[in-house]
């Protein structure tokens, strides 16, 4: 199983983690290979597939030196989930130009 499209940073660094010198290179983003158990990459790879799910990483963080990505299985939103965050969006546009414009 592999993360791609992330950088190999965890979410939050702790404060003695950061040095200026790591702040000047930025992490360089390629696919890397997750480290797990067979039975693991069986549950989730056949979950993924046969239920139509996603594999999300949901926060990352360091143990020991290496970046511990947490992941989770999730569900896209259906039609008319889109449609009403859609029409939420844009009352909420509306209400923020109506005050803008009352200034």
């Amino acid at each position: 199983m592999w993360s791609s499209g992330r950088r190999a940073v965890p979410d939050r660094l702790p404060d003695r983690a950061v040095q200026p010198r790591q702040l000047a290179e930025p992490p360089e983003e390629r696919a890397r290979k997750l480290l797990l158990h067979k039975r693991e990459i069986l549950k989730l790879g056949g979950r993924a597939t046969e239920k139509g799910l996603t594999i999300v990483p949901l926060r990352s963080y360091l143990r020991n030196g290496r970046v511990k990505l947490e992941i989770g299985l999730g569900r896209g939103k259906k039609a008319h989930d889109k449609r009403e965050a859609i029409k939420k969006k844009d009352i909420e546009r509306e209400t923020r130009q109506a005050l803008r414009a009352r200034r």
